[in-house]
């Protein structure tokens, strides 16, 4: 497998250098999974990751990308409130003196609705991890804490070259995104987009 092709957008923010390092990094992560754990012949399967799997990807490139700041992070935890249980939150880093909860989704890229309303989606995934830090709001009361809606969308053939044409066409005018990042080999690949929100 060669080089994996990244294409890499980040809106100015104070979390720019944090966001554009991890994407950029992440590109090496894929390629280390697909040499290390696949087939690298078989180049489409470590793009058709689960969702957990993308999450442990992130993770990993994050803590890898940042050894300097001896970042903590928590993986698919339970979340009660009350007692009673309310879910299992993502992906909590902490990093900088600032907390981030990272809520993802993958999904199957489908033509036909590539470019429906990016910030709906997102933000149906913002209100699922609000209600994870609501319910554990004792252990953040003090700290600056953002969430992360992120999405790994996967790309084949029949999609790939959309997802192209957006990044040439249409992202720098799209708000509903904060960041976007393409990675593929040949006719496969997946992007990788969110929002950073401020908690509090």
């Amino acid at each position: 497998m060669g080089e994996i092709e990244k294409e890499i957008y980040v809106k100015k923010s104070p979390n720019y250098r944090f966001v554009k390092k991890t994407l950029c990094s992440l590109s090496n992560e894929i390629s280390l999974m697909s040499l290390s754990l696949y087939d690298h012949k078989e180049y489409k399967n470590v793009f058709e990751l689960n969702e957990r799997a993308w999450v442990g990807a992130l993770n990993n490139t994050i803590i890898k990308t940042f050894p300097e700041k001896k970042i903590a992070s928590l993986q698919e935890f339970a979340v009660y409130k009350k007692g009673k249980y309310e879910g299992r939150a993502d992906l909590l880093i902490s990093y900088n003196n600032e907390i981030f909860l990272f809520e993802a989704k993958r999904y199957y890229e489908q033509k036909e609705n590539m470019f429906d309303d990016s910030a709906s989606y997102l933000n149906k995934i913002r209100k699922q991890a609000e209600r994870y830090l609501t319910a554990g709001k004792v252990f953040y009361e003090k700290k600056k804490v953002s969430i992360v809606s992120i999405a790994f969308g996967i790309l084949k053939e029949n999609t790939i070259n959309e997802a192209k044409k957006y990044f040439k066409e249409y992202l720098k005018n799209d708000s509903s995104v904060d960041f976007c990042a393409l990675y593929h080999q040949k006719n496969y690949g997946v992007w990788v987009y969110g929002k950073i929100y401020p908690y509090k």
